[in-house]
């Protein structure tokens, strides 16, 4: 049984998603597939728990903009 530990962050969606994941299936299938693998091993190769977290908060990130095409307002880009 999935165990929710947040909704897909994707603005409408309100599908709960495990702990291992960014977002709802759908919607991260919609993420180009480079992106999914290179988010995938920077999560890996982060040597701490709270670097995982800004690791996945950066993911959120790039995967929404690369959905929507709206840059995320917290970037300092």
């Amino acid at each position: 049984m999935l165990c929710p530990s947040h909704k897909c962050p994707m603005p409408g969606c309100t599908v709960p998603v495990g702990p291992a994941f960014i977002m709802c299936r759908p919607h991260w299938g919609l993420v180009p597939a480079p992106f999914r693998k290179d988010l995938h091993a920077a999560y890996q190769l982060a040597p701490s728990a709270a670097k995982q977290r800004m690791v996945a908060e950066y993911a959120v990130a790039l995967a929404l903009e690369s959905i929507t095409g709206v840059p995320d307002p917290r970037s300092t880009d």
